[in-house]
């Protein structure tokens, strides 16, 4: 049997975390879905008069209760898989992988990277759940930032002329962080953008630096130089214009990799 690649496991690890916000869009926990019937269901028994009534039904209406709520359904039903996939993952072969996150270790920040098995930011939950709150290392799951309604500032806002603002800050004890984007607009003049932050290196490690990106137009988006080779980034605490832009507004972003959709489809 061949061992399988890291694009195989990429891609069924992302059509595992789009069936699991299906499931969770559905059931619900609770509150919403599927699930708020069956508290509804539940709460109707506890309320009967009869004694007897109540204790027929209350512990099958707590069965469905519990078989509704996501974060219990969605688990138990993707166990047999998820195990599939790790103990394949443990056969490859590869040095030091043992299991299915240690096999995206190999080829995130080891001999088979960089960053060629980043889960994807949901995908994180699942496996918690699956795995009885142990995560994947922060190292192997990319985070996705981008200006607009979730996070207006992206990682960091500048306007000339007003100043600049804070933006999200990604959790570098949980994720790996994103490959670093510019997006400007009302732009006037052109040169070489300074955007300082911490960044994620392709061995795992985490540092601070300043990366460029030219700009020469007066409106786009581009990538970053990243101050470290194939570096992610995490946070950003400075953009830096030189005196030839006059004009603009600037926004840092993190983006998921290439070829992938966040939320996966």
């Amino acid at each position: 049997m061949a061992a399988v690649s890291s694009a195989t496991v990429v891609s069924l690890t992302d059509k595992m975390t789009a069936w699991y916000l299906q499931v969770k869009s559905a059931l619900g926990n609770g509150t919403s879905g599927a699930s708020a019937k069956a508290v509804d269901l539940q709460n109707i028994v506890l309320a009967l008069g009869d004694y007897q009534q109540v204790v027929a039904l209350l512990q099958p209406s707590e069965t469905v209760r519990n078989a509704s709520l996501a974060d219990v359904y969605a688990p138990g039903t993707m166990a047999i898989f998820l195990s599939a996939l790790n103990n394949l993952c443990a056969q490859s072969g590869l040095n030091g992988v043992s299991d299915l996150n240690t096999f995206a270790s190999y080829y995130n920040i080891g001999a088979g990277g960089a960053w060629n098995c980043l889960f994807a930011p949901d995908f994180r939950e699942l496996y918690g759940l699956w795995s009885n709150g142990t995560y994947p290392n922060a190292h192997n799951t990319y985070f996705e930032v981008l200006q607009g309604g979730t996070y207006p500032n992206a990682l960091r806002k500048l306007v000339i002329g007003s100043g600049q603002t804070a933006g999200y800050d990604i959790d570098d004890a949980k994720y790996a962080g994103g490959y670093a984007q510019l997006k400007w607009s009302g732009v006037s003049g052109s040169g070489n953008v300074n955007v300082s932050g911490l960044w994620r290196k392709t061995d795992g490690t985490t540092a601070v630096g300043n990366g460029t990106i030219s700009v020469s137009t007066a409106s786009g988006t581009g990538s970053i130089t990243p101050p470290y080779a194939g570096a992610l980034i995490l946070s950003c605490s400075n953009i830096n214009v030189p005196a030839g832009i006059t004009a603009g507004t600037f926004y840092v972003e993190a983006v998921r990799p290439t070829g992938r959709s966040n939320p996966p489809t």
